[in-house]
């Protein structure tokens, strides 16, 4: 990604040069290898100045007057501050660590911490310090990596040390529990004993409560993000390597079996579990044995919180199968039995009516929630205040389920595993009136007279206004139709180029004016934007109801008697194939009818 953005300043660099303007971008880096490569190039290196931090004498400077100001601090106000010598430290050692520092305070940083414990004579700590020489090699954190493991070396507990930063390093983060928790849990250490563990790190780890009155409310926080990079690189820290995949198993082990009431640990689950497929183990793996994942829907909790519960379980599910454990296969195929048996009693719990099965069956999304949501309310027939209870997220439709959506479609038409809500001839019929009905009798506005008279006003005092307007509009675009929201704030109708200054514009739920110009007469219809997205819904659905279904006496009725609300006007190409569904069902009808007198 580094090497992606120096691309970008060496496009806009180049770019600039062309129209003869010039811009200087300032790069603060570390000496990492990619990086280094990156403007080693020829495209970079010719329009590159290059300035090291570390052989600047005025950094250098800087450093020194920070050793200088640190080391007289101490000798001031240190409680062993008498056994100091007063020539102490001594002018070469201070310029062998500025010579270590390399002009980065970072270093000199952690000297100072580290010498100034109050629990140490800070004349052996410093000598101690000048005493290392670390192996010379193509790294460039040499002296800063020896720095690390001088201090961790001298640590008693180190397993337990490392155990406890690499739960820090890969933690989550939840309402129902703190980082204490699992450390008490998993490790029996309260904060009295981790600060007692870490009191030779203080210079680089900081431990402190977060919540007054709860002891095990605190966290752990690494001073220097330099410190988990050392830890975390395999080639840097030798003994102390700190494997985060191992970490983060464990916090994922303890979460499903300890607390997943919260959604957003669902989410971060699913994320911790993306990173380890590779991880091999023994506690996830048999931790994923035992948890029945499925059963969580039935939490009350759960199917109360939207889409978001139900995707991130099946997501975690899907995600075992890829995993590198050799049972792995067997394990995914246990959970996805489990969450299978939970599907059923959310379908007879929130989506019972005919109207639901095209959204079971269809594999649509949007990028709007809002409105596909309330337009599917008004086509299912379910008040909008349901809509925020939709566990499967079938309403919302959000592009990133339709993994989840795909299972579902594929689930309800086995009947041995969907059972009663299986899919077959006579529920498609059902679903296939619903729609017809909804299509044939859409509700409309309590206020339509009003915004009738509001529209017909102009066209009777300013005809001319009118007639050109349709006369231009049948030009320029014929057979579109146009929509005028009715605004209750001003009493007037506007277009969305015009919209009211009083109406905020993210409410959908507004009286529309819709009419197609045609060359004959415009046809006006009068609804609400969602519920003309709902009609263009069920318009693209009931083909596939229909196409299915089986024969029903109501079906065949309404596909005979009732006839398309004018609103299918302002949808062509839905309507074509809705009316071409239709006459090929009563086809098929009469067809089966004639070979059952045949026989």
């Amino acid at each position: 990604m580094q090497c992606k953005v120096l691309d970008l300043v060496h496009q806009a660099a180049c770019s600039l040069a062309v129209t003869g303007h010039r811009v200087i971008f300032l790069v603060a880096n570390r000496p990492e290898p990619e990086i280094s490569q990156k403007f080693s190039t020829d495209l970079m290196g010719d329009i590159t100045t290059y300035y090291t931090l570390g052989n600047s004498e005025d950094s250098k400077n800087d450093v020194r007057l920070f050793l200088q100001g640190g080391f007289q601090e101490i000798r001031k106000i240190h409680p062993l501050r008498n056994s100091i010598p007063p020539s102490w430290p001594r002018l070469g050692d201070i310029d062998k660590l500025v010579r270590k520092a390399s002009g980065q305070f970072l270093y000199a940083h952690i000297v100072i911490d580290y010498v100034r414990s109050i629990r140490h004579r800070p004349n052996h700590r410093l000598a101690k310090i000048l005493a290392l020489s670390p192996e010379q090699g193509n790294n460039p954190f040499e002296d800063l990596d020896a720095l690390y493991t001088h201090v961790f070396s001298s640590i008693d507990s180190v397993d337990s040390v490392l155990r406890v930063l690499g739960l820090s390093l890969s933690r989550f983060t939840s309402k129902n529990f703190t980082f204490g928790d699992i450390v008490r849990d998993r490790l029996g250490l309260n904060l009295e004993d981790v600060q007692l563990l870490f009191g030779g790190l203080t210079s680089v780890i900081e431990i402190a409560h977060i919540r007054e009155g709860k002891p095990d409310a605190w966290e752990l926080t690494v001073r220097h993000a330099s410190l988990a990079e050392f830890l975390t690189n395999q080639r840097r820290p030798k003994q102390y390597f700190l494997d985060v995949n191992l970490s983060r198993a464990e916090w994922v082990s303890w979460l499903l079996r300890n607390d997943l009431e919260d959604g957003s640990t669902l989410f971060k689950l699913a994320d911790a579990l993306s990173e380890l497929r590779s991880c091999k183990s023994q506690e996830l793996h048999d931790t994923l044995r035992d948890c029945h994942l499925g059963l969580l829907l039935s939490k009350a909790s759960l199917p109360s919180s939207k889409t978001a519960s139900v995707k991130y379980i099946y997501d975690i599910i899907t995600m075992i199968k890829e995993m590198s454990f050799e049972d792995a296969e067997a394990l995914y195929k246990f959970q996805l039995k489990v969450f299978e048996t939970q599907i059923p009693l959310i379908l007879g719990q929130f989506y019972c009516q005919p109207a639901c099965l095209p959204l079971l069956l269809n594999n649509f999304t949007t990028v709007e929630p809002e409105s596909p949501a309330r337009a599917l309310s008004y086509m299912v027939g379910v008040e909008e205040k349901r809509i925020e209870i939709d566990p499967l997220g079938l309403w919302w439709r959000p592009a990133w389920n339709s993994q989840l959506h795909v299972f579902l479609s594929t689930f309800i038409r086995d009947p041995s595993r969907s059972l009663q809500y299986a899919v077959n001839g006579s529920k498609l019929a059902e679903a296939g009136i619903a729609l017809i009905h909804f299509l044939c009798h859409p509700t409309t506005p309590t206020d339509i007279l009003r915004v009738i008279r509001q529209y017909t006003r102009s066209l009777k005092y300013r005809p001319w206004t009118s007639r050109g307007m349709r006369r231009s509009r049948f030009r320029t675009a014929p057979g579109k139709w146009f929509i005028h929201r009715c605004c209750d704030l001003c009493g007037e109708a506007h277009t969305p180029v015009s919209s009211c200054p009083h109406r905020d514009e993210n409410e959908s739920n507004i009286a529309t004016l819709a009419y197609r110009a045609s060359p004959r007469s415009p046809l006006i219809v009068l609804h609400r934007k969602p519920k003309l997205l709902g009609y263009r819904f069920a318009l693209a659905f009931l083909p596939d109801m229909l196409a299915e279904a089986s024969r029903s006496s109501e079906l065949i009725q309404y596909c005979k008697k009732h006839a398309f609300h004018p609103t299918s006007i302002l949808f062509p190409r839905k309507s074509k194939p809705a009316r071409r569904a239709i006459s090929n069902y009563l086809n098929r009808m009469d067809a089966e009818e004639r070979g059952w007198w045949l026989d």
